[in-house]
């Protein structure tokens, strides 16, 4: 630790920060436009300038290192002179129309004339507005009103790790352009960052002040990680945009493709909004009473013969539905609950469970360990947020990556190496990675205490023989991965404990593929001081594996002929199974209802229809794929529609009615299957951790 002054008083902070960063932690404020923590320092902008004792010239405060026993001066005449010049100069270009500008009423160059005591702007210049084409058509590039401070381009580089925009020109005629490698994944980091108002978002065609509108901070609904976000709501009905600024874990300001732009789903045309029934192929509608009592009869009448009920439910759906689901299904003597979340989280949980691995992680650990191997994991296509954290570790760590996949994913480009395997020969690899382990005596000798030691040992080494001693990789044919390469991968993680492992669905669609990588990751000894992680899917299938025990995969259900009713609770079984199966079995049941916020495609073979509520107007929670609850809160009007209706249909099967979802959650923290918010859902004991058989 160092101390310095700053303005009279006295800092104490870490080795290595710079006089900005101590002036914060310290409380005070020194003005910034191009500065963001989370990006490295640019200096363009020049405000943050301060006085050092015993040096002529003012430095930049986010640029100067903090040093033993300086002493600073962040105000003075002089500075302030000297940064209402910048802001001028900054100005000079810059159109005053902030009544009509998006970002007006929370403008950081607004604030920082006004501070400065900024009326009219000093110099004029003349400055041509091209209305260029910006790197995504989820953005407009507003070339006025940009002052050039170069955060976009520095986000799009170090937190996304692309370079889909450049600054080209110089002076006046310096701007923002799209590179021509068109590398954008319209993710928004730049429009996240970006202080004025720059750029804004092209989705919605409402718009609004800030004064006008309300602001709700909820959960996104779509992957698993678990990203909090802020939906800008107008009338009550219409979100106008999604807003990432609280700095706050897991996703800090970030947020992908789909939690920045897909929410247009919600005010959609096509939306259901009343019940209907189908009847010799013609619609006919239903008040939701009426929707009831034929979904109750219809339920209890096929019970009541002897057949089978099932509920397919999504695993974006909230906790509070889903448990209303699988109290309903138990009200049935043959009532089953299947979900998509079965097919990736339910397959790891019950990996997990076999082997005695616990499911919870931070996602700072990423950030710590030295080696990170990402697995059968398109980082890019889902939980983009996740190859953000990868890229801080390389960034701030000096972490190695490795990647296994057969296609170059988001991290690829960053690897230090990419096995590109066969589809689905994962095994191969993992078990070619854990027999050098033993071959080198580098594993973790606790594992020789662990149940199948033994059993994986002898069928690791069998074709080397029962003996400990170096052997070269050889190539490894079947697998499409040289064994030059592997030996690179094997020596970035021999010696290194500290290894990190995330992986997703390429390993999950394989069940020799997932035991080969948790034997790996138990003999590295990764579950003690490592990182084991499996990607969420989807926003809420961690909580569908946790609530519903027995869970089983969509296709089991729809394809079991003693299964003659089924409830289908915003999946659509079209998207991820066989078509031809999924048609073929659904035409032999006797009674199907669905319930969504949309039309699909399931619903073709419905007999009755029901509108179900988008994610802004439900009340609720999920389960991230941290094991963290993170709350799901109602930010438009209308009703939760599908949650009302299951629990009313509750009722009237003879099962509980709830009040409100607050009563259901507290249901389910009474039963340990919910802790409080933030907190992370808490496993019981696994016992010993056991390897899988190989």
């Amino acid at each position: 630790m160092i101390r310095l002054t700053i303005d009279g008083k006295e800092i104490i902070t870490q080795q290595g920060k710079t006089i900005l960063e101590a002036a914060r932690e310290g409380g005070i404020a020194i003005p910034t436009l191009c500065y963001h923590e989370r990006l490295s320092p640019i200096a363009s902008c020049r405000l943050c300038i301060v006085e050092v004792e015993g040096y002529e010239k003012p430095m930049t405060s986010c640029t100067t290192p903090a040093v033993e026993g300086i002493s600073v001066i962040t105000r003075s005449d002089r500075l302030l002179k000297m940064r209402r010049e910048f802001l001028n100069l900054i100005l000079t270009s810059h159109p005053l129309d902030c009544p009509q500008c998006d970002k007006g009423g929370e403008c950081l160059l607004q604030e920082l004339a006004y501070e400065h005591g900024i009326e009219k702007v000093e110099y004029e210049a003349l400055r041509i507005d091209r209305k260029e084409a910006y790197a995504t058509p989820l953005i407009r590039y507003w070339e006025l009103r940009c002052v050039l401070c170069g955060r976009c381009v520095q986000a799009c580089r170090e937190v996304s790790g692309r370079a889909a925009i450049d600054i080209k020109g110089n002076g006046f005629e310096a701007r923002i352009t799209p590179t021509e490698n068109n590398d954008c994944i319209s993710c928004g980091e730049c429009l996240s960052l970006c202080p004025v108002g720059a750029l804004t978002e092209t989705l919605s065609p409402v718009k609004g002040r800030v004064w006008q509108s309300e602001r709700t901070d909820t959960t996104c609904p779509h992957c698993g990680f678990g990203c909090r976000l802020t939906l800008n709501v107008i009338d009550g009905k219409i979100i106008s945009k999604v807003i990432s600024e609280t700095n706050l874990p897991p996703n800090n300001t970030s947020l992908c493709i789909r939690g920045r732009f897909g929410y247009d789903f919600t005010n959609h045309e096509a939306r259901l909004t009343e019940p209907f029934q189908r009847i010799d192929g013609e619609k006919k509608k239903l008040e939701r009473e009426e929707a009831l009592k034929i979904t109750a009869e219809n339920l209890q009448r096929l019970s009541g013969e002897g057949k089978g009920i099932g509920f397919i439910v999504s695993p974006r759906a909230t906790n509070e539905e889903i448990f209303l689901i699988s109290r309903i299904a138990a009200l049935f003597k043959n009532g089953r609950v299947a979900s998509s979340a079965s097919y990736h989280t339910g397959k790891v949980a019950a990996a997990f469970r076999q082997m005695g691995i616990s499911p919870g992680y931070r996602y700072d650990t990423i950030r710590t360990c030295k080696t990170i191997i990402v697995a059968g994991a398109d980082l890019l296509v889902n939980n983009h947020l996740l190859a953000n954290k990868v890229r801080e570790a390389v960034k701030w760590n000096g972490a190695r990556v490795i990647v296994v996949d057969p296609l170059p994913s988001a991290l690829a480009r960053i690897a230090d190496a990419h096995l590109k395997i066969t589809p689905g020969q994962d095994a191969e690899v993992f078990n070619a990675l854990s027999r050098r382990l033993l071959l080198d005596d580098k594993y973790d000798k606790e594992a020789e205490t662990f149940e199948g030691f033994v059993e994986l040992r002898k069928a690791l080494m069998a074709e080397y023989g029962d003996r400990f001693q170096i052997c070269p990789l050889s190539p490894l044919m079947s697998s499409g991965v040289e064994a030059e390469m592997l030996d690179k991968a094997y020596g970035l993680i021999r010696d290194e404990g500290n290894t990190g492992v995330i992986f997703a669905s390429g390993i999950t669609n394989s069940g020799e593929s997932l035991a080969a990588l948790l034997n790996f990751c138990l003999l590295k000894g990764l579950q003690k001081r490592g990182l084991i992680m499996p990607a969420a899917l989807q926003a809420n299938a961690l909580g569908a594996v946790s609530i519903v025990k027995d869970m089983a995969p969509p296709d089991e259900l729809i394809c079991d002929s003693r299964i003659s009713g089924l409830f289908i609770y915003e999946e659509d079984p079209f998207h991820y199974l066989n078509g031809e199966m999924v048609k073929n079995a659904l035409c032999q049941k006797a009674f199907i209802a669905v319930s969504d916020l949309l039309p699909t495609a399931v619903m073709d073979y419905a007999r009755l229809i029901l509108p179900s509520a988008g994610f802004a107007e439900k009340e609720g929670t999920f389960i991230s794929g941290d094991g963290r609850v993170r709350a799901v809160r109602k930010a438009c009007r209308g009703t939760a529609a599908g949650y009302e209706f299951l629990n009313e249909l509750s009722g009237r099967l003879g099962g509980k009615r709830y009040n409100n979802p607050a009563e259901i959650k507290s249901e389910l923290q009474r039963l340990g299957i919910l802790n409080e918010e933030g907190d992370t859902v808490e496993t019981p004991g696994l016992g010993k951790a056991r390897f899988a058989a190989s």
